[in-house]
């Protein structure tokens, strides 16, 4: 997974909402949320993905996790690919932005919008080189689970063992209309 979760959600609810952010989490964390647009591509993390291979013994998938946030789109993938999606909570990263805004508004970072956020599934002799070359690059990249034989998208915390997930609507348009009702008061 590259950069972390919620980028879009955090980056458009602090242009959008600018005020509320800001007395959700402070004027610096708003400024720093808002400044996450610049996040919103997923171009330079694909071409740079690519360049481990593409295929058996590469990159197999990639997927942009635009509507429903990680979990939507790793369940889409594991959907896609017919195969099991092990993923482990506490290695999805959240910036502190997304978390701060996403707190503001009531909704989940992990399953919310978050176009500029890539997932991809990679060969696991080649994982360690496509996060040195992200990372070479500027981009944040980060091992979340495993691809395994079975079905769905498992998810397990540090303290338990792994739950079939059903990833829950997205919820960044209902805080997004919540948002616009309370700036016409």
């Amino acid at each position: 997974m590259t950069k972390g979760a919620a980028i879009e959600a955090a980056a458009m609810l602090a242009l959008s909402f600018p005020r509320r952010v800001e007395q959700a989490a402070g004027h610096e964390m708003a400024r720093r949320a808002r400044l996450m647009i610049v996040k919103c591509s997923t171009v330079r993390d694909a071409l740079t993905a690519r360049k481990v291979g593409l295929g058996r013994g590469g990159v197999t998938s990639m997927h942009d996790a635009t509507e429903g946030g990680i979990l939507g789109g790793l369940a889409e993938m594991a959907e896609a690919s017919r195969t099991a999606f092990f993923i482990k909570k506490e290695k999805v990263h959240t910036p502190a932005e997304s978390l701060a805004v996403c707190n503001a508004f009531g909704i989940d970072p992990l399953s919310t919008v978050s176009e500029g956020t890539l997932l991809l599934t990679c060969d696991p002799s080649r994982v360690e080189e496509l996060i040195r070359r992200l990372r070479r690059r500027g981009v944040q990249a980060f091992e979340i689970g495993e691809v395994r034989r079975g079905k769905g998208l498992w998810v397990s915390s540090a303290a338990g063992r792994a739950r079939r997930a059903k990833p829950a609507p997205d919820k960044y348009w209902s805080a997004y209309e919540r948002g616009v009702h309370s700036r016409l008061k």
